[in-house]
């Protein structure tokens, strides 16, 4: 007698776990690969795979001008039927078409598939629209029903250059716990005061009066990216913000154009001094931008007053600006660094800087204070404007210092590197270092200093 397969005797619950780990993109799988595939093998299969609401519930969709390649209407709905309770979850993507010309019409077919989405909005769990071209009737249909109808939502992320942030603050989203927005909306006025009580990690490009009235909102924040427009000069909230469990910030700056530096100063400053971050662990700072055509550096000061103004003990410090002439000050006043990353160019712009970085105070041949004394990694990155040689000059200089004070005068260092100066790179003999690519670094903190901050799923 012929024995039933092995795979055929494996429990209901086991097959559906397996097809669940084995999906390409389990959290946005496309409309053409599994869970489709995994149900087309045999009868058995299909009725589990069909019976497993998880393998439903998330889709990744791409809309591009013209006709679409799939029915996404008639896909939409069995995914959606399918996912029953577990709520359902999309990624919506309009496909920029940088050649294209004329209005743009909407196809049947894409307003179609808005329109069972948008009649399904209670079940949404996590969405991400990405429509940065102007498609406002993409965008205003379907986020018109966030958030009274989406109570559900978890996770939002929106880029959309017409996008009005104050429009998710009209009701409570009690299950918000990620945020990302990215939009060029003129600041609209918040009508009420309404609360994200459970928003935990939040990144946001908008206008700065924008950043200030949802984070004065959320006041369980742990993570937060903000890419500050500094275009205003309106007046701020006279009341301070204080963000008790704030340990991550990654801050950038754009200016207004041909604004002085000055003036693009005073409104960060401005913006900073209602801020209190007194659990602040990790910060991430960009504070050059584009002026009149060329690169501007915003000043330190606001941020070394916001420090010490919340009496934070700062632990992780990467900086990706290019220029910086009070960077030594800041160190001195931040001797708790474990971590700190700075461009190969700041490197270059102070010849005592690597010899602070790398001597033992405790050497009797140490002729300099030391900078960072608790620092236990060293991350130099190559900035977008840099060649790959400027940032090995840089990186050799280092290692040939730490070999030359020896192991007795040198402490223990992680250098962490670009990956395409890795292979490049070694320790010459007496070398307290340690050398690491940068991707396995970013792989190996990823936990802690690199953790994704706003909508991820």
């Amino acid at each position: 007698m012929k024995s039933e397969p092995s795979i055929r005797r494996l429990p209901p619950e086991l097959v559906a776990h397996i097809f669940i780990n084995s999906l390409t993109h389990p959290r946005h799988p496309k409309k053409n690969e599994a869970p489709l595939n995994i149900s087309s093998v045999c009868t058995r299969w299909r009725q589990i795979a069909i019976s497993t609401p998880a393998i439903w519930s998330s889709i990744s969709i791409t809309f591009r001008r013209g006709s679409l390649p799939f029915a996404y209407p008639s896909i939409l709905k069995n995914w959606i039927s399918r996912s029953c309770n577990h709520g359902f979850s999309f990624t919506l993507t309009w496909e920029y078409q940088k050649y294209a010309v004329g209005a743009i019409d909407l196809d049947p077919s894409i307003v179609a598939s808005i329109d069972v989405l948008v009649e399904n909005c209670v079940k949404w769990r996590n969405i991400s629209v990405d429509a940065y071209e102007d498609i406002t009737d993409l965008t205003t249909r379907l986020l018109a029903v966030i958030p009274e109808r989406t109570k559900q939502l978890r996770q939002i992320a929106i880029v959309a250059p017409e996008f009005a942030i104050a429009s998710l603050f009209t009701s409570p989203l009690n299950n918000l716990t990620h945020l990302s927005v990215s939009t060029d909306c003129d600041f609209t006025a918040f009508q009420n005061n309404v609360p994200m009580e459970s928003l935990v990690s939040l990144s946001i490009q908008a206008d700065i009066l924008d950043v200030t009235e949802v984070i004065s909102r959320a006041p369980r924040l742990q993570q937060a990216k903000f890419y500050l427009k500094l275009y205003s000069d309106e007046e701020y909230p006279t009341e301070p913000i204080t963000l008790p469990d704030l340990h991550t910030l990654d801050l950038d700056v754009e200016g207004g154009g041909f604004d002085d530096v000055e003036v693009v100063d005073v409104r960060l400053c401005r913006f900073l001094a209602y801020l209190r971050l007194p659990a602040l662990k990790t910060l991430f700072v960009d504070l050059g931008y584009i002026g009149d055509m060329v690169m501007e550096t915003v000043h330190w000061g606001g941020i070394v007053d916001l420090l010490s103004r919340s009496g934070a003990t700062l632990h992780n410090l990467e900086i990706r600006t290019n220029d910086t002439a009070s960077l030594p000050q800041f160190l001195e006043a931040n001797q708790s660094l474990k971590h700190f990353a700075i461009t190969n160019n700041l490197l270059s712009e102070d010849n005592q800087l690597i010899d602070r970085l790398i001597d033992d105070p405790d050497s009797i041949t140490c002729c300099h204070t030391q900078l960072c004394p608790n620092l236990e990694s060293l991350r130099i990155t190559c900035h977008e404007y840099s060649s790959v040689e400027d940032a090995m000059t840089e990186i050799c200089s280092f290692i040939n210092v730490s070999a030359g004070e020896g192991q007795i005068h040198a402490r223990p260092l992680v250098l962490v590197v670009p990956s395409v100066t890795w292979e490049s790179l070694s320790l010459p003999s007496g070398s307290c270092l340690e050398i690491v690519q940068d991707d396995d670094w970013v792989a190996r903190r990823q936990h802690d200093i690199y953790e994704k901050i706003g909508a991820h799923w």
